[in-house]
């Protein structure tokens, strides 16, 4: 009899205890990524922990907009080893309002988060390109235009190393089109480097390039199209 046992991966929204070990799968699963590894941070090796902390302070920064949700994946101990951040685009998502608890929550994170970076910066980061994705998105943004305005964006997918082709990554963006699917709208994505062909078969076409201007040198960066139906 076979030992095999089929892996079926558990996604549910994430919360903030979770965000700690979200931040480490991150820094894990980016650590060769060209954009977020050697463009924007390339001495992580040296400050392994300053890394940690960018991922944290990035995702608890938007755990509480309205327009984002962060999902996890977890193994059967309830180990978180992927995650996912879907932001939602368009003029639906403008409409979207956080309750004023969420808003305080949201604003005293930013501040406390400006407050330790300018205390503790990022010795990990190239600073002179912290603002460069800010900088390139104008020459991209035409994509996200027309009929394709309205859209499930994933701003960022990580599944630790140990655990990747294990069906984390394919069932965190399948969230994302079934919420896509429901509006009746596209679901999009920027694909980091050799992961074109995963989300080829997962239904997105290239319709672009997101590596150009200030990002020309960077590898990766397909701008894909899940239309809607």
């Amino acid at each position: 009899m076979s030992n095999n046992k089929t892996i079926v991966p558990n996604v549910r929204v994430a919360t903030w205890a979770d965000t700690a070990r979200m931040a480490e799968v991150a820094a894990d699963a980016f650590d060769k990524n060209d954009l977020c590894g050697r463009f924007m941070h390339p001495y992580r090796h040296q400050f392994p922990d300053d890394y940690i902390t960018f991922w944290r302070r990035d995702i608890r920064n938007h755990l509480f907009d309205p327009d984002v949700t962060f999902l996890v994946s977890t193994i059967e101990d309830g180990s978180i080893v992927g995650a996912a951040k879907w932001k939602r685009q368009g003029k639906a998502a403008q409409k979207l309002t956080r309750s004023w608890g969420a808003f305080f929550q949201h604003h005293s994170i930013n501040v406390a988060h400006k407050i330790s970076s300018s205390i503790w910066p990022n010795r990990a980061a190239d600073p002179t390109k912290a603002n460069a994705l800010d900088k390139a998105f104008p020459f991209f943004a035409h994509y996200w235009s027309g009929p394709r305005e309205e859209s499930w964006f994933l701003d960022m997918l990580s599944v630790h190393p140990n655990y990747q082709r294990q069906g984390h990554g394919r069932a965190l963006v399948q969230w994302g089109k079934e919420k896509a699917r429901g509006e009746v709208i596209c679901a999009s994505l920027t694909s980091a480097e050799t992961k074109e062909d995963f989300y080829h078969k997962l239904g997105f076409v290239e319709v672009g390039r997101a590596n150009v201007g200030p990002l020309e040198d960077v590898e990766g960066g397909a701008v894909m199209f899940c239309d809607k139906p």
